[in-house]
């Protein structure tokens, strides 16, 4: 099978022609130029001409004059034969260009092995196969022959087709954070299964913020192979905000609490101001509303008051801004209590992280926004502290830090969130999660700590975190803006960015500085399944009138908060599903309203009866 470079070449890109076999798109040939060792190039773009389609006077983008002038020179019968057009790339660029008439041909393994794998299965995150590379399967080593299965919607599971792309993750010291990049249906939130899949089989730490409720690992995918089904149950554990983790409020310091208060809505300086002056070290829940409710009457009441009240309103009046303000400031507080935030603490996840597992946090998406940036902001200072620990280079110092339990050892870690311009938006200033994310992204490798950051939306990404993202995993994409912000933050090439739009779901390009170059890649199927992964129409089938979440609540009254985490398990269990503190309390209110149960207000809020 004879292939030539004709046409003009240069030191990164020639082309490529053969009368005998159309190109596929992303293989690998071997450039026979002695001068330059034989280089490996790879096919970014095909074309395929004769005399009548297209003519050549019409010409196609890749049939220049220099191409067919070699054409004929080279022997080739431009006016009666089919001709294949390869436009190629080589991997690294050389020092002067490639020799014209000079044969290429089909690799073996051995001879690009290094190109295609860094590290193998057993050492780095296995994430699917390397497009192009379908005919070197059956030549394979036994080891990483099968390692990678894929799906197709019509034929169902598939056995690996092609070299496994392996992603070394130990250089994440060097190139340390991820995007993951794909508009609806591009396989992306697949991807990021995928790749937490792997983390969970090499035990590393992850903390995986879970707005849609998708990223549980205990289901396995269907009619998954025996010999390729894996059991992370042990490997993961789910945390959800308000149920059974949150904040603790005594151990809030000032910029903490005003950092949660803005994120439900921005607190101005005033605000902070007012927050700073009110707010004491070691203040519970309770103190801490109870002063600021004092002062809303204090204020509300200021021309009536006199003897300890008088007192009172004297100290904080120069500091506190006014009512409106102080009453700002509790309508955020009192939302916040409502979402059951401050009735646990971080401690579940801390141990799940230092038992090496994976982490899913789990929230509607405003309870997420607002925890994340505490939660995050928590976990990095206890790895940060840890890690700046064992940086002394005293012995006794260091002896010293090892009997001061203040100083517990933390594990690096992973974050991970799809949504994730959400968490970052580009211009949002005033975002907690944002600013530790920024910090992380930008100084987080040298304490261990990652971000992995999926997103339909890269344009509208914090462009600081886009930057910081080294290894960068791009699936279908069709916006122009995201298009644009691809084009700038990555090494694709403008024939790759054109195809973005039209890759099939699961298909992707990584373009990593540990690679060193675009690698098209089609990712593996996942071993476990999205509990969403049930078609609706086929959800309605099986739907039940019994999840009826209101009947199931009026066979649990009285309820409040000071009760609800007795009853919480069985009323998931009577609903079928996972309710959460929200909408449970939404519910109550809804019946309330219809005067099927009665409401007695209590410290701990409402508590709801039957009428």
């Amino acid at each position: 099978m004879e292939f030539q470079v004709v046409g003009s070449t240069n030191q990164q890109e020639v082309t490529i022609a053969s009368t005998d076999r159309k190109f596929i798109i992303n293989e690998y040939l071997v450039i026979q130029d002695e001068d330059h060792d034989n280089p490996i190039a790879e096919v970014i773009e095909t074309s395929s001409f004769n005399k009548f389609i297209p003519s050549v006077d019409e010409k196609s983008a890749m049939l220049d004059d220099s191409v067919i002038n070699n054409l004929n020179e080279l022997g080739f019968d431009v006016e009666n034969e089919t001709i294949h057009l390869a436009k190629v790339r080589l991997v690294g660029e050389l020092n002067r260009p490639i020799s014209v008439g000079v044969s290429a041909r089909l690799p073996e393994f051995n001879e690009i092995e290094h190109i295609l794998m860094k590290t193998k299965p057993k050492d780095g995150l296995t994430l699917g196969v390397i497009r192009g590379t379908e005919i070197l399967q059956e030549k394979l080593p036994q080891e990483i022959s099968n390692v990678a299965r894929l799906f197709d919607k019509e034929f169902g599971i598939l056995d690996q087709e092609g070299v496994p792309f392996v992603l070394d993750h130990y250089s994440m010291k060097e190139y340390p954070h991820i995007g993951i990049y794909g508009g609806s249906g591009s396989g992306k939130s697949v991807g990021l299964r995928v790749i937490l899949e792997e983390l969970q089989k090499k035990r590393i730490p992850a903390i995986v913020f879970d707005p849609h409720y998708e990223m549980s690992f205990d289901k396995p995918f269907d009619n998954i192979p025996e010999d390729y089904k894996e059991d992370f149950k042990n490997k993961h554990m789910i945390a959800t905000v308000g149920y059974d983790t949150g904040v603790d409020f005594v151990n809030l310091n000032t910029d903490e609490l005003c950092g949660l208060l803005s994120s439900v809505s921005p607190l101005s300086e005033t605000m902070e101001n007012t927050v700073g002056a009110i707010h004491k070290k070691n203040d519970s829940l309770l103190k801490f509303q109870n002063r600021l409710n004092q002062l809303i009457d204090l204020f509300e009441n200021s021309s009536d008051i006199e003897g300890e009240d008088r007192k009172v309103f004297e100290k904080y009046k120069n500091s506190v801004a006014g009512l409106k303000t102080l009453q700002a400031i509790s309508s955020r507080l009192n939302g916040l209590v409502r979402s059951g935030l401050f009735e646990h603490d971080i401690t579940n996840i801390e141990e799940g992280l230092k038992q090496r597992k994976t982490v899913v946090v789990r929230g509607n998406m405003k309870l997420l926004h607002t925890f994340s940036g505490y939660l995050i902001k928590a976990l990095y200072k206890k790895r940060r502290t840890y890690q700046d620990s064992q940086q002394k280079t005293s012995a006794d110092e260091l002896r010293d830090i090892k009997r001061n339990k203040s100083i517990e050892k933390f594990p690096p870690f992973i974050i991970a969130t799809d949504e994730a311009h959400n968490f970052a938006r580009k211009g949002d200033f005033s975002n907690p999660t944002k600013r530790v994310l920024r910090e992380i992204a930008q100084e987080g490798r040298k304490y261990g700590v990652f971000l992995i950051l999926a997103t339909q939306r890269p344009a509208i990404l914090d462009d600081t975190i886009n930057a910081q993202l080294n290894t960068k995993i791009i699936f279908r994409t069709v916006r122009s803006s995201d298009l644009d912000t691809i084009k700038e933050e990555t090494d694709l090439s403008s024939s790759e960015i054109k195809r973005l739009p039209f890759l099939n779901s699961g298909n992707c390009f990584i373009s990593s500085a540990v690679i060193g170059r675009a690698v098209s890649v089609r990712f593996r199927i996942s071993k476990t399944k999205s509990p969403h992964s049930i078609h609706p129409f086929d959800e309605l089938n099986e739907f039940s009138n019994t999840d009826d979440l209101g009947q199931v609540l009026l066979e649990h009254l009285p309820l409040g908060r000071h009760n609800l985490p007795q009853h919480h398990s069985d009323i998931n269990k009577k609903a079928g599903r996972y309710v959460d503190k929200t909408e449970i309390f939404e519910v109550l209110e809804d019946l309330f309203s219809k005067g099927l149960v009665v409401r007695e207000k209590s410290g701990f809020g409402y508590t709801y009866h039957l009428s």
